[in-house]
């Protein structure tokens, strides 16, 4: 048997039984390689086979494996070969298997079945061998194949024919598929029964890619060469071997078909017409010298008789040795553009000429330079530009002839129009000519054409029009010129800021979308009149319309001008004087505003001395009225009592209405939906209401027709108010905006407060001297527990509230001793509750005298505004009664509302007409009451309800003084002569 070499899988197996160490089991040989334990079996089987391995069987299923000493060496011996054991084929059958890697050789049962594998199998189908022996073949074919019983048929052909051989997609173990080339071979014993199929497998996959990929790009080869617009040609030694249809049609061939003529067959000529032999011809060049022609013209006479001009390249294709194997010929039909070339030439030729004459009768100065800057013509207006002769330029640098002319806009117009090829321009200032140049290059192929003309006067033009345009925009007025149709030709900055609209839409607009017709037939009127020189300017003011919509005022002065065409234009000049105009009507305003406010102050000192005086209120509200409408600053006025329950109010007094107020009342609205109601917001709100533009007065349409039809541009509305007490409404009216604003309004103001506070006067002392009130009595049932405090026990009476300046009021009265912590527990809850002092003395029935100092109480203040005051107060057993006497002709619902407000929790147990029994109802008691002053009452009533005329005296004068605010000693002189006057009408009585 011939020896076999081992392979690298069974060297590499051997490597781990190194030296004669102990045995392994198969279990530990597959750890070792990384392999499935099948495939780890038969490696060590045949090294056993090969003498290099010996082998047991341990336990019931187990083997060990271990290297024999006497083992050859698994290297290869002096000749190189691994000498099997005699006659044994099968072993070198399996090692020569084993050996192979590029194929997958495997063995199939009868059935199909796998059983055996090698490692060409396992890398090309990605199985072990104990993954797949014993399965069937048909595990390699992809579904559709298995559904077509591709597999049975293969090997019903092997049996038939012995072997068979297919091509077709296989399945990997992964699932991925690959292109394999498969025979199957029928395996027989000696008596000729099927013992098994073997089956040799190879990954064509490349393979078929690579044909592919080949076959495409040979399809799109002939594609191209039969679609190419040029003439194409493949040519051997021998001859022509290949031509596509173009170049048929170029050699002129009637059949479409050149490949019966043979090289250097048709005739061909060069550029000078002289006869080209085939073996100077492209292709014979580049068979010689292996190197490509590009661009190769010629004038082949073709088949057809026709005389084409022809653009030949050709280029090698080589052996592997580098030797050229063909030439491939592409031919481009040039005649046309031959034909076009020498049309071109003929027609530069005759420009030439032409230009030539032209260049003769331009008045510019004109030359030319080629690529080196020399000059190659000059006409005779260059050279007297130049001070030179026309025969001493042509053929000379330019930079030879003026060195001084280098690192100049000449030297960098030059330049740049050589370098880029575009056209360029510059202009420069020649010092010996003294004059401005403006040059024109033109760049070409072939050098540069350059023109020169003479711009001094256009120079000089433009820097006269630069310093007129820069006066022209510098100058902050609006100016513009208007031509004799009344269009704008010319319009600065200053003006487009003044109208708004840009500088390039002013241009051609008509005056008339500027100011209106009146303006526009004055301003017409002043140019007739200077035009017949009857004025030098016009001068006027007007409104010039925005872009905006809006109105700039402003003020304009224009005169003539001579027309650059024809005729004459008019250029004005326009300032705004908005701000003037603003300034001078603030001005006006203010001086109306000083005047009115003068009058104003003047008649309210006035008014306020005479209401004092009146006697009823009545009276005061007719004086009022009348006074005011006497001013200049005031057209009428009146004064209005409000009726809550009708939502009306009545006039009372007028002065000047004239038939203003023929309905008699006027509604008011109290609802806060957003309508402008001057009444219903003051009786609301209590704050003088003002509308400044009547006329402009979108809100109130009612209002803003009154005031058309009776002339008026403000009004106010104010609330005649006295320490919350409301008796009504003044309402004045003017035919002067934005009046009864800032002082104008505070002196308005004024007024109504004193008006108020004369008639709470005459209220409070017509309350005095009537006999007649009104007694409301209000009941709390729990007042502690309506402020979180817990019951108690006691009595508390108020007996009299002082009011002692500024809402301030002094409260005396008396409490049990087991209320004195309950007051000093509301002073801290109350608001208007300040302090309390509990006074020293004995008030009798064990109950503390105490003086309360109140700010602002609700109830007192409203209460005194209308006369009314405290009859009665006393919280007994936690139930708080007080009892109220009001005017019979106070507001009632007015003073209930007030007592609600203050104390929700109060219930109204009695309401009724009384007459008062004190003795003060009296006639001369009353007169003793109108007698005292308001500070001499005001310190008698402390005095006397402090305890200060008891003995002992528990305060002293001292402590009440400083109380009201006083001095001492002016406490004491009130005191004196209240006291005086009381004892001489008790005296007189």
């Amino acid at each position: 048997m011939a020896s076999a070499s081992l392979t690298d899988a069974q060297r590499e197996t051997l490597e781990l039984f190194d030296g004669f160490g102990e045995p392994l089991t198969t279990s530990d040989v597959a750890e070792r390689l990384d392999l499935g334990r099948r495939s780890a079996y038969g490696r060590l089987e045949r090294l056993v086979d090969c003498g290099v391995l010996e082998t047991k069987k341990v336990g019931a299923n187990a083997r060990v494996w271990w290297r024999r000493p006497d083992a050859p060496s698994p290297d290869r011996e002096a000749d190189g070969e691994v000498n099997p054991r005699p006659g044994d084929e099968d072993t070198l059958f399996g090692l020569l298997v084993d050996a192979v890697e590029e194929y997958a050789i495997f063995l199939l049962d009868e059935d199909g079945n796998v059983r055996t594998w090698n490692p060409g199998a396992r890398k090309i189908k990605g199985y072990e061998a104990d993954e797949i022996v014993g399965e069937h073949f048909s595990t390699f074919y992809t579904d559709d194949d298995q559904a077509a019983d591709v597999p049975e048929q293969n090997l019903a052909e092997a049996v038939e024919h012995g072997n068979t051989e297919d091509e077709g997609w296989r399945v990997r173990k992964d699932g991925s598929r690959f292109w394999a080339n498969v025979t199957i071979t029928t395996v027989r014993d000696e008596t000729g029964d099927i013992q098994g199929f073997a089956k040799v497998t190879r990954d064509m996959t490349e393979r078929r890619e690579r044909e592919q990929q080949l076959r495409r790009e040979r399809d799109l080869v002939d594609q191209i060469f039969e679609t190419s617009p040029v003439g194409l040609g493949v040519l051997t030694r021998d001859g022509l071997e290949r031509t596509n249809p173009r170049a048929a049609e170029i050699y002129g061939s009637p059949t479409g078909d050149i490949d019966e003529y043979t090289v250097g067959e048709p005739a061909v000529y060069g550029p000078d017409q002289t006869p080209v032999p085939p073996a100077e011809r492209p292709n014979a060049r580049v068979f010689e010298t292996g190197e490509p022609v590009h661009g190769w013209e010629c004038q082949l006479h073709s088949i057809d008789g026709q005389h084409r001009w022809l653009s030949v390249s050709a280029a090698p294709l080589t052996y592997d040795t580098g030797d050229v194997e063909r030439v491939v010929v592409a031919t481009k039909d040039i005649t046309h553009l031959k034909e076009q070339s020498r049309r071109l030439e003929r027609q530069r030729d005759d420009l030439e000429a032409e230009l030539d004459e032209v260049l003769e009768r331009v008045d510019d100065a004109f030359c030319a330079l080629d690529e080196e800057f020399r000059f190659t013509y000059a006409n005779q207006r260059a050279a007297e530009l130049l001070q030179v002769h026309t025969g001493e330029l042509l053929g000379e640098c330019i930079w030879d002839l003026y060195p001084d002319a280098t690192e100049t806009p000449v030297w960098n117009g030059l330049r740049e129009a050589m370098e880029t090829q575009a056209t360029t321009e510059f202009e420069v200032y020649g010092e010996e000519l003294e004059a401005w140049l403006q040059a024109s290059v033109y760049p070409s192929e072939t050098g540069l054409s350059v023109y020169f003309r003479d711009i001094t006067d256009r120079k000089l033009r433009v820097r006269e029009l630069e310093r007129y345009e820069t006066i022209f925009e510098t100058v902050d007025d609006g100016i513009y010129v208007v031509d004799t149709d009344g269009y704008l030709t010319m319009a600065n900055e200053g003006y487009a800021e003044l109208t708004g609209y840009p500088h390039e839409q002013l241009v051609g607009m008509h005056v008339s979308e500027l100011v209106d017709e009146e303006t526009v037939e004055k301003a017409r009127t002043h140019e007739q009149e200077l035009v017949a020189n009857e004025r030098e300017t016009a001068r006027f003011e007007a409104d010039v319309l925005t872009a905006d919509g809006g109105t700039v005022r402003a003020e304009g002065a224009f005169s003539i001008i001579e027309s650059p065409n024809e005729g004459y234009e008019r250029i004005g000049v326009v300032r705004d004087i908005s701000e003037r105009v603003a300034r001078e009507r603030k001005l006006e305003r203010q001086r109306e505003r000083l005047a009115a406010l003068d009058d104003l102050n003047r008649v309210v000192r006035a008014l306020s001395e005479a209401a004092i005086d009146q006697s009823t209120r009545v009276e005061i509200e007719q004086t009022v009225c009348e006074g005011l409408a006497a001013t200049d600053s005031i057209q009428f006025a009146w004064v209005g009592e409000v009726d809550g329950e009708t939502m009306t109010v009545c006039s009372r007094a007028e002065a000047g209405v004239g038939g203003f107020l023929d309905e008699g009342t006027v509604a008011f609205d109290l609802d806060e939906s957003g309508r402008s109601d001057l009444i219903g917001r003051a009786v609301k709100t209590r704050e003088m209401q003002v509308v400044e533009d009547a006329l402009n007065h979108d809100e109130d349409e009612h209002l803003r027709e009154q005031a058309i039809e009776w002339g008026f541009r403000s009004t106010a509305t104010i609330p005649i108010t006295h320490e919350g007490a409301f008796y009504g409404v003044l309402n004045v009216y003017t035919d002067r905006p934005d009046a009864f604003v800032g002082a104008e309004g505070d002196a308005i103001g004024h007024l109504s407060e004193i008006v108020g506070h004369a008639i709470s006067a005459i209220e409070q002392k017509r309350a005095l001297r009537s006999d007649e009130v009104v007694e409301l009595v209000f009941h709390i049932s729990d007042f502690f527990g309506a402020f979180d405090f817990p019951s108690a026990d006691g009595r508390v009476t108020f007996d009299r509230a002082i009011p002692v300046g500024d809402g301030v009021y002094l409260e005396y009265g008396t409490a049990t001793p087991e209320m004195s912590e309950v007051l000093e527990a509301l002073v801290e809850d109350l608001p208007h509750w300040e302090s309390i002092q509990f006074l020293d003395g004995d008030s009798g029935e064990d109950a503390s005298r105490f003086e309360l100092r109140l700010v602002e109480p609700p109830l007192l203040s409203s209460l005194t505004a209308i006369g009314g005051y405290v009859d009665r107060a006393a919280i007994e057993e936690g139930c708080f009664q007080i009892r109220l006497h009001v005017s019979p002709s106070a507001d009632i619902r007015q003073v209930i509302e007030v007592v609600e407000e203050a104390y929700p929790m109060a219930d109204m147990i009695s309401r009724r007409q009384v007459t008062k029994t004190s003795p003060m109802s009296d006639g001369r008691s009353r007169l003793l009451v109108e007698d005292l002053t308001d500070r001499q009452r005001t310190v008698l009533e402390t005095a006397f309800f402090s305890g200060y005329f008891e003995s002992p005296r528990p305060i002293p004068g001292k402590h009440l003084a400083d109380t009201l605010g006083i001095a001492g000693p002016t406490f004491h002189q009130h005191l004196r002569k209240a006291q005086k006057k009381v004892l001489a009408h008790v005296l007189d009585s």
